[in-house]
């Protein structure tokens, strides 16, 4: 919880991540390194086979990797934000099997790209799919597709009720 609570002080500062590191190697990392002794006399206190000796020989075996974020600002203590932006494709994966073939599954994919590109470029998705699809059929070359990109698109033209698109 220590180092969660340290994270959360960090993102709320919007602490660059230049700064993070240095911040993480002086609150982070020797908190960090007493939970390696608390694992190390844990692990010389219960059975290696029970559930608890399997998780902390687990951790330990993956300890170096575990703490690189302590060195790097732009690494997170953990992956929950992935985690969390996989999860409605995992959900859905059953739903994936009627999209008709091949085809329809890459029709898809192009969708969904589309979407959770929308998405990470902060912006509004049901105005940005309705302002694509009215302008989809107006482009005529590679240039006229690339300015539909969520990440190029002229965020001015696709705000919701602004009559443009």
């Amino acid at each position: 919880n220590e180092l969660y609570n340290i994270e959360k002080s960090l993102r709320q500062s919007e602490v660059l991540p230049e700064a993070v590191a240095s911040i993480r190697k002086e609150f982070s990392e020797p908190i960090y390194r007493c939970l390696k002794e608390l694992l190390e006399k844990t692990k010389s206190e219960v059975l290696p086979k029970s559930d608890l000796g399997k998780a902390v020989a687990y951790t330990l075996k993956i300890w170096q990797k575990l703490g690189v974020y302590l060195s790097d600002g732009n690494i997170s203590i953990d992956n929950n934000k992935t985690e969390n932006a996989i999860r409605p494709l995992a959900l859905g994966r059953k739903n994936f099997l009627f999209f008709g073939g091949p085809r329809g599954a890459s029709a898809a994919m192009a969708w969904y790209s589309l979407i959770y590109s929308a998405v990470a470029n902060k912006l509004d998705v049901i105005a940005y799919l309705s302002f694509v699809l009215k302008k989809l059929p107006l482009c005529r070359k590679k240039e006229d597709y690339l300015k539909l990109l969520p990440h190029l698109v002229d965020r001015n033209a696709i705000a919701p009720g602004n009559g443009k698109n």
